[in-house]
């Protein structure tokens, strides 16, 4: 089952730095509940990512790392997720039979690469596609 981090809830996007050198993309929040005032998100070896809307003030709703399990070949958060990243529309049965899109699924599924979501209450959206995505 995916993973929401209610530590990010109405968050603030404090800095966002992306180093296509290292496939790595940083972005570090203010955070209103949980002991850490600061944290940062950090995909690595990143596959491909979308972020929209992006503002000089950006509030989180939440963040959602999926689990292996969500990748699987029907309607879901996760697929519909992945799908956005790789085709910006909405996910159909159809898509199903996309082999570029199931072989992103098959690895998420195994576990060689992991999908998160993030939504705004205000500004950015984000979908990542890496290898690792961490909390710091």
């Amino acid at each position: 089952m995916s993973e929401q981090l209610d530590s990010f809830v109405e968050s603030t996007v404090v800095r966002l730095i992306l180093d296509r050198e290292i496939s790595e993309l940083r972005l570090e929040v203010s955070c209103v509940f949980g002991d850490d005032k600061k944290r940062v998100i950090v995909a690595r070896g990143i596959d491909d990512f979308l972020i929209e809307d992006f503002r000089f003030y950006n509030i989180l709703d939440r963040v959602t790392v999926f689990a292996l399990g969500d990748a699987v070949e029907e309607p879901n958060e996760c697929t519909s997720a992945l799908l956005y990243l790789m085709q910006r529309r909405e996910l159909s049965e159809s898509d199903f039979e996309w082999p570029a899109f199931t072989e992103k699924l098959a690895m998420i599924r195994s576990g060689k690469l992991q999908l998160m979501a993030v939504e705004a209450v205000a500004g950015a959206t984000a979908i990542v596609l890496a290898k690792d995505i961490a909390f710091e």
